[in-house]
C-alpha cells in the first residue's frame, strides 16, 4: 500500500510540473544585445545624450546632440544645455587607445585657437543604438542614443 501512495504521489508531482510548462511557441526571443568594436566607423552618427551619472537631463526642452563623422573624424554638436539658445559647435575628435587600453576620444573646437573639450573620455560601451562615456578626470558618465 505504501509503494502505490509513493507512485500516486510521484504521478500527480509529475503531471503538476509539465502542466505549468509556459507554452514558449508563440514568444518570440529577445536578440542578444550586440557591442560593437570602437572604431571611427562605428561611433560616426548622430547621438542624443539622455543621462548624466545616471540622472536623466532634467528640463524638457534640454538637449545635447553631436553627430561624429568617420571619414574626416570631424564633430558637430548641437546643444541648449546651459542656455535657452541653442549653440552650435564644431571640430575635429580624435579616438584612440590609451596605455590603459581604454578607447579615448577628445576633440578641438573650431574657431576657439586650439580649444579642446572639456575633458577627455572612454567609450565604455558600444552597441548600434547605444554608447556610453566615462570622463577620465571626473568619472562622469553620460549615456548618449542613436
Amino acid at each position: 500500500m505504501k509503494l502505490l501512495k509513493f507512485f500516486l504521489y510521484i504521478s500527480i508531482a509529475t503531471l503538476l510540473f509539465s502542466s505549468c510548462e509556459k507554452d514558449s511557441d508563440n514568444i518570440m526571443p529577445e536578440p542578444d544585445e550586440i557591442v560593437l568594436d570602437i572604431t571611427n566607423e562605428n561611433i560616426a552618427g548622430e547621438w542624443h545624450l539622455t543621462s548624466i551619472n545616471g540622472e536623466e537631463l532634467n528640463s524638457d526642452n534640454a538637449y545635447f546632440t553631436i553627430e561624429l563623422y568617420s571619414e574626416s573624424t570631424r564633430f558637430l554638436i548641437t546643444e541648449n544645455l546651459n542656455s535657452s539658445f541653442e549653440n552650435i559647435l564644431s571640430g575635429v575628435y580624435s579616438l584612440s587607445e590609451n596605455e590603459s587600453s581604454q578607447h579615448v576620444i577628445s576633440g578641438v573646437y573650431d574657431y576657439s585657437f586650439g580649444q579642446t573639450w572639456n575633458e577627455t573620455y572612454s567609450v565604455e560601451h558600444l552597441t548600434e543604438d547605444a554608447m556610453t562615456w566615462k570622463g577620465l578626470v571626473s568619472g562622469d558618465v553620460f549615456v548618449y542614443v542613436k
